[in-house]
């Protein structure tokens, strides 16, 4: 909290004046955290449409360790290739999603900038979020974002000198709520293929 007050008081954009700050605390016995130990999916290849499920291994502090089911559904025109299911808290997610936004990461007006200073306020580290990183599909050029790009646009553009022009980042998120403060990060990977091998559809179904 005092480092985003920090942030607003002190943001190069326009004299920012904080006549309030309200923060509503509950105090609980004992220690809800837990850390994220491991994660694993239920196959290693999926088709486009189908929903990636993600397995997460929690330790709550001086407690059996529990395993929590996130399901993540895939686009159906998501493109073939090799994918990362980052797994975090909500918290860690929300920056992950400031900083791919450029007009977010460095805002020029004061809309933007409290739009991220949301994003990361309305995080909530009681969530495990799985997060998937997409191909870039868009740019910011001089402060405008011009997103759902052709790729070919997008690496043009993103690979040009002129001043201005940065990548759009996006990603695909669930979320999951579970009863503990969630710390700690893992990371496993899949691939997307349109047409899985028989072998592994058939495993599937049995």
């Amino acid at each position: 909290m005092a480092n985003l007050g920090q942030l607003l008081s002190t943001n190069p954009i326009a004299s920012l004046r904080l006549n309030r700050v309200r923060c509503d605390t509950t105090l609980l016995a004992g220690r809800i955290s837990a850390d994220i130990e491991g994660v694993h999916l239920e196959n290693e290849i999926y088709a486009p449409g189908e929903t990636l499920v993600v397995y997460v291994w929690l330790k709550p502090y001086r407690q059996p360790r529990q395993r929590v089911r996130v399901e993540l559904p895939l686009p159906p025109d998501l493109p073939e290739g090799n994918y990362t299911a980052q797994v975090m808290d909500d918290l860690s997610n929300a920056r992950y999603e400031v900083r791919d936004s450029p007009l977010l990461s460095n805002p020029t007006t004061i809309a933007q900038l409290m739009e991220a200073l949301a994003i990361q306020t309305n995080a909530k580290r009681t969530q495990i979020a799985v997060r998937v990183t997409l191909p870039s599909s868009g740019v910011v050029v001089e402060g405008k974002a011009m997103p759902d790009l052709p790729p070919s646009m997008t690496a043009i553009l993103g690979q040009s000198r002129r001043s201005g022009v940065a990548t759009l980042g996006s990603a695909l998120v669930a979320r999951e709520t579970v009863p503990w403060v969630v710390q700690g990060q893992q990371s496993v990977s899949f691939r997307v293929l349109r047409h899985k091998p028989f072998l592994l559809e058939k495993r599937e179904m049995r």
